[in-house]
């Protein structure tokens, strides 16, 4: 079994995951954001999940999870947290599907940014990922 430490946040005390190789994680075997919707935090993208995912599982990872927050139309903390790592994952140059994923993934940050009446945690979400995807991987419309 693998053994990870993995924060929760500044606060809290250690918490450790673990992955057992002969029962790996439903990501390593069908990578489906909606099998991480309970938001436990074995759910989490740690290290070791994303690392053992090749980089074709990755980018479709990323591509589902894009598509499931834009049916979705909200974004949560696991959401947000499994597109960041995704994001930070996958391989350049990008593919013409990837990039058109990320566009949309720009397009309905924007949308949900201003329907935002103040400065909370998903605005803050929201800006994060609009600038990654607007100037990191330049899908940028403006």
């Amino acid at each position: 079994a693998l053994v990870c430490f993995m924060p929760e946040n500044s606060n809290d005390s250690r918490s450790f995951l673990t992955i057992d190789k002969t029962n790996p994680s439903p990501s390593l075997e069908n990578p489906d954001p909606k099998s991480f919707k309970n938001g436990s935090s074995s759910n989490r993208p740690t290290l070791s999940v994303i690392l053992e995912m090749d980089s074709v599982a990755r980018l479709s990872m990323l591509r589902k999870q894009i598509s499931s927050v834009e049916q979705t139309g909200v974004l949560s903390r696991n959401d947000c947290e499994w597109l960041f790592a995704l994001c930070a994952a996958i391989d350049m140059p990008l593919d013409a599907d990837t990039c058109a994923a990320l566009r949309c993934l720009l397009r309905k940050c924007a949308s949900l940014r201003a329907e935002k009446l103040e400065l909370d945690d998903e605005a803050v979400m929201l800006n994060i990922l609009a600038t990654i995807t607007g100037k990191y991987f330049g899908q940028s419309e403006f």
